[in-house]
């Protein structure tokens, strides 16, 4: 949310800026030439003397503004701008105002915290009810000025199509639907920290099983808000039942499969560490689906974690390539030797990795005497591979490798 206000002050910004210059340069001001006078001070050649004059009437811009948004939308309307650049300014408006009032609210609290402590968990639980109020403020404002979903006119203003929907809910119902939303806001955070899950020590599949306990109460606070169609519908979007099927299942081919699947998940109450209810979801899924489609959607699966396991170790096979080319200066060899023994090590990735998991399943020692047996065995396979692909210098190569290797890599946070 705050990202997304920061965003719009942004593109506010632009389009006051653009507007003022427009304006400054459409028409510039004229002045008239000073009379010339004589001696006992009267205008001479037939120019009347310069006289105060009254307010210049109303112009351009200062017609259409009003601080009054609908008195403002219909100036716009009656000077022929077009609907779409009437709902992208007063979004654009809106937003700023409620980021404003964002800041301001944030700052305040700031200030009165100091800098001598962190907040509270209950008043970030405060500060995050505050701002889901304030965003449902704004949500409404834009719905009941422009009569259209408030998040799709955002989206297409900040140039994201992508995210646009068809709306689903009447108008009169939207805000409703948010008040109760706002009760439940963050149902996944919620569920954690009352389940303890998602935390050292936590449970994950306790804080599911509250998560969709919570969402029950949810849904019954909604269906006295929602006809039974409406509800099924927002249920299709925000549900754990359509969370668990868009992360933990194959994708579906259509809205109709999507629908059946999360329509089985949601009567088995399925959790990602249902385990026990695996058979019984696979057999409704067949029966929903069809067995046919159900393997085929799980073939389509795994190839594309195939693919996408083929992609990340092309990613780290580059890494590795460039870094061997670093390497290779400091050892004399050349890059274009390097990037070879590189392409000659690709190739032979698949038998090395046999040959070394077969190795390493029959040593017998410590856990320390095989790894020297198996550093070692690594070693002389990448000297033997470097000294036919670059010459003798490919042992020094390897050993700078074998170093970097040994050496522990700092990992991003």
């Amino acid at each position: 949310m705050k990202r997304l206000l920061l965003l719009t002050l942004a593109l506010i910004c632009g389009l006051v800026a653009r507007a003022a210059w427009r304006t400054a340069h459409e028409r510039q001001p004229s002045f008239a030439r000073p009379p010339r006078m004589d001696a006992g001070g009267r205008a001479v050649g037939g120019v009347a003397p310069l006289r105060p004059e009254a307010a210049a009437p109303m112009k351009g811009w200062d017609r259409i503004e009003d601080k009054n948004p609908a008195r403002f939308i219909a100036n716009l309307r009656a000077v022929g701008c077009p609907e779409q650049t009437i709902r992208d300014i007063l979004t654009l408006r809106i937003g700023r105002a409620y980021r404003d009032r964002l800041v301001a609210m944030e700052a305040e609290a700031a200030r009165r915290r100091g800098f001598v402590r962190n907040p509270s968990r209950s008043e970030r639980r405060e500060a995050q009810k505050d701002r889901v109020e304030l965003r449902n403020a704004m949500q409404s404002e834009m719905e009941s000025l422009l009569g259209e979903n408030a998040m799709n006119l955002i989206w297409t203003v900040l140039g994201i199509p992508e995210r646009v929907e068809a709306d689903l809910l009447p108008l009169e119902k939207r805000a409703k639907v948010r008040d109760v939303e706002a009760q439940f806001d963050d149902l996944p955070r919620l569920a954690a920290e009352t389940a303890g899950g998602f935390f050292p020590g936590g449970d994950r599949a306790d804080a599911w099983k509250r998560r969709q306990e919570l969402e029950r109460q949810e849904q019954a606070a909604l269906a006295g808000i929602l006809t039974p169609a409406e509800l099924e519908e927002y249920q299709m979007r925000k549900s754990a039942a359509a969370d668990y099927v868009r992360n933990y299942l194959p994708a579906a081919g259509s809205e109709a499969e999507f629908r059946a699947m999360v329509k089985v998940a949601a009567e088995l109450e399925m959790s990602p560490d249902d385990s026990d209810k695996d058979a019984s979801f696979q057999e409704r899924l067949k029966a929903a689906l069809g067995e046919q489609r159900v393997g085929e959607q799980q073939e389509q699966e795994q190839a594309a974690q195939a693919q996408e396991e083929v992609r990340r170790l092309d990613q780290q096979w580059e890494q590795e390539r460039q870094r061997i080319a670093t390497l290779a200066q400091s050892a004399g060899v050349s890059e274009d030797d390097a990037n070879r023994f590189s392409d000659r090590l690709k190739e032979l990735v698949p038998s090395l990795k046999t040959e070394f998991d077969q190795m390493q399943k029959g040593l017998g020692g410590t856990p320390e005497e095989n790894e020297q047996r198996m550093e070692a065995a690594v070693r002389a396979e990448l000297e033997r591979v470097a000294v036919e692909t670059v010459g003798e210098n490919g042992r020094a190569l390897v050993q700078k490798m074998m170093a970097a290797w040994a050496r522990p890599r700092v990992s991003n946070p």
